[in-house]
Order: C-alpha cells, then sequence, then structure tokens
C-alpha cells in the first residue's frame, strides 16, 4: 500500500497544472508519417507496427528511435497483450525463445527472410517495419529515408497483411490447440483462406452457415473504434465467418445487427 500511494502521487505530481508540460518524446518525422498513416487505414483498423534489426542483433523495442507507440493508439506488436499462458507461443515458435523478452514480449524481428515472409505476420495484420538500418528482407520503402539526429531512420511496407477484421469461407478442424500451433506456425499457412478449429471451437460454430469460397473477399470496415466498442459494417456475399484479431478477453461479447 506504501509503494501504490508513493507511486500515485509521483505520478500526480506530474500532472498538476503549476508544472511545465515536458516536451513529447514521440515528435518526431516518423511519429507524425505513422500517425498519418493509421489515420488512413483507421477503416480497415489502423496500422500494425513491428521492428526490424539484423540477425546478428538483440535490440529491445525501446533501443529503437520509436520508442513506446501504445499512448498513440498506434497498434505494436511489440506491446501486445496476452490474456494467457500460451499467447505468446506463436512468436516465441517463430523468433526463438532467445528474443522473446521476459518469455512474453518479441524483441525486434531479425531481418531474415524465413521470419519476415511468413504468412503469420499477415495474420496478426504487421503491414509496416521500422528499423534504424536498411533492412533486406521488410519489403519496399513506405516513404523516404527519414533523416533524424540519432542516424537514417526506415519505414518499410508489407502489403500482404491482412485488415484488423476479414471474412472467410472455409474452416478446418484441428485435434487440440498444440495442432493449431503447428498448422500455424507452417510456412503454408492461409489465414484468408481458413479458421483453424479445435473440436471445441467447431461445436460452437456447428451451425453457422459457409458459402462458397467467392472470386473476391466480403469487404469489411470498421466505422466505430474506441476501447470498450469496435463496430463493423460487413459487405455482402456469400455467408462466412468473421475473424477479428484482437486478442480474447473476458468480458467482450459479440453481436450480429443487434443479435448476439
Amino acid at each position: 500500500l506504501s509503494v501504490t500511494g508513493a507511486e500515485l502521487w509521483w505520478l500526480g505530481e506530474q500532472s498538476v497544472a503549476h508544472r511545465p508540460t515536458p516536451q513529447p518524446v514521440n515528435e518526431t518525422p516518423v511519429h507524425d508519417f505513422l500517425r498519418e498513416r493509421n489515420a488512413e487505414r483507421a477503416d480497415r483498423g489502423g496500422v500494425m507496427l513491428a521492428r526490424v534489426c539484423p540477425p546478428a542483433q538483440m535490440r529491445i523495442p525501446s533501443d529503437l528511435p520509436t520508442g513506446a507507440l501504445f499512448p498513440e493508439r498506434l497498434r505494436d506488436l511489440h506491446s501486445y497483450a496476452f490474456s494467457d499462458s500460451r499467447s505468446h507461443l506463436l512468436l516465441e515458435g517463430l523468433i526463438g525463445e532467445g528474443r522473446m523478452l521476459r518469455k512474453f514480449w518479441p524483441m525486434a524481428l531479425p531481418d531474415d527472410p524465413a521470419v519476415l515472409g511468413h504468412p503469420l505476420w499477415d495474420l496478426l495484420g504487421v503491414d509496416t517495419i521500422v528499423s534504424a538500418t536498411v533492412a533486406q528482407y521488410a519489403g519496399p520503402l513506405a516513404t523516404e529515408v527519414f533523416e533524424l539526429p540519432g542516424g537514417r531512420f526506415f519505414v518499410y511496407d508489407r502489403p500482404t497483411a491482412l485488415p484488423r477484421a476479414f471474412v472467410v469461407h472455409e474452416r478446418t478442424r484441428v485435434a487440440d490447440d498444440d495442432r493449431v500451433l503447428t498448422a500455424m506456425l507452417d510456412p503454408g499457412f492461409e489465414p484468408a483462406r481458413h479458421v483453424l478449429l479445435t473440436p471445441d471451437q467447431n461445436e460452437l460454430l456447428k451451425d453457422a452457415p459457409l458459402g462458397e469460397t467467392p472470386d473476391s473477399s466480403r469487404s469489411v470496415r470498421i466505422i466505430d473504434d474506441v476501447p470498450d466498442r469496435v463496430r463493423m459494417e460487413v459487405g455482402d456475399g456469400p455467408a462466412g465467418l468473421l475473424v477479428v484479431r484482437d486478442t480474447e478477453m473476458s468480458g467482450w461479447t459479440a453481436t450480429v445487427d443487434g443479435k448476439e
């Protein structure tokens, strides 16, 4: 209780009116570009950003120029929420335990084609990669190279990333969670084509109709996005399953046209 009280007092001291406002640390041309990019992509869920460094380096996100981005409401692979003891296993399986910070959060991803070319990043929606060095396998440059006081800075595009919500028309049954993990780490994983369901999950969705896979995917547009509510508009097309790549947290409910 004493430590909590001291911490709250310290936080309060930072926000009282008579103190000068500190200079924001996230005021660089890179941050301006990322904010603009996030606003432009709001209807598909904004950006999802990851950091990259040479394979021989082990960089934690705070070492890189952009710093913490979640206060900017920029989705950041290195500041994600997890709700169980297994959420980190996908990332650990792909980049290795040695690149996980405190076993849960990924450090900067290695500039490696086997890692950066994996379809898992498409499922997680990683469409923007930032790096303090030239990244050979991160994709095309999203904008001109930034010249900052600390050196050059690069922002790359991943055009294959899926939006925050999308519709699929196939489901694949797998035996258990371990098989799901194995299937998602397979380089041939196709997240835009199907969902992977364990027997319990499949039972919950057994009555969900599925139509034939269309030539083009149904549109999904996010029209309202606040911390405790997300509202989406799904375009017409064959019956399917809506996939939303948010962390599964207790307390959330879902409705379609007002029905649970």
